[in-house]
C-alpha cells in the first residue's frame, strides 16, 4: 500500500468526521434560530395584545363593580376595627388611623357615585361607635382623638 493512499484515507475519514460535526452544529444552530424566531413572534404578539389593551382601557367600572368597591372598603374597615386592640390589650394606634382612612375612602367612593353621603356617614359612625365601645375609657378617648385627626368627613 502506498503511503499517500493511507494519508488520503485518513484525510477522507477526518473530512467525514469534520463534516458530520459541522453538519450537527448547523442543525442545532438552525433549531436555535427557529426557537428564537418563535419566541420573538410570541413576544410581538404579547406586545400587540398589551398595546390594544392599553388603547382600549378607558376602563370604567360598572355600577355593580363600584358598589362592590364601596362594600369592600366598609368590610375592610370592619376587619380593621376588630384589631384596634392588640393581643396584649394595648391600643393599636396604626389600626385606628387605618380605620379612619378606610372610612375616608368609603365616604369618598359614595360621594363619587353621586349618592347622599349622610347615610354613609351615619353607617360608618355606627361602625366606629360599635368598635370603640369595646375599648376601656382611657383607650376610647385616645382612639376618638386619633380618629378625629384622621377623618375627613
Amino acid at each position: 500500500m502506498d503511503p499517500f493512499f493511507i494519508v488520503y484515507i485518513i484525510l477522507l475519514i477526518i473530512s467525514i468526521v469534520f463534516w458530520f460535526f459541522l453538519n450537527r452544529a448547523s442543525v442545532r444552530a438552525d433549531r436555535v434560530v427557529e426557537l428564537l424566531e418563535a419566541i420573538d413572534k410570541k413576544n410581538r404578539r404579547q406586545v400587540e395584545l398589551l398595546t390594544s389593551l392599553l388603547e382600549s382601557s378607558s376602563i370604567t367600572l360598572s355600577n355593580e363593580e363600584k358598589e362592590k368597591l364601596v362594600i369592600d372598603y366598609f368590610r375592610e374597615a370592619q376587619v380593621i376595627g376588630d384589631n384596634i386592640l392588640s393581643s396584649d390589650g394595648k391600643l393599636n394606634e396604626s389600626m385606628i388611623i387605618k380605620f379612619a382612612r378606610y372610612g375616608n375612602k368609603y365616604i369618598e367612593r359614595q360621594k363619587s357615585q353621586g349618592d347622599d353621603i349622610s347615610e354613609a356617614i351615619d353607617l360608618f359612625t355606627m361602625l366606629k361607635n360599635e368598635k370603640f365601645s369595646l375599648l376601656p375609657p382611657k383607650n376610647k378617648k385616645i382612639a376618638n382623638e386619633l380618629f378625629k385627626q384622621n377623618i375627613n368627613f
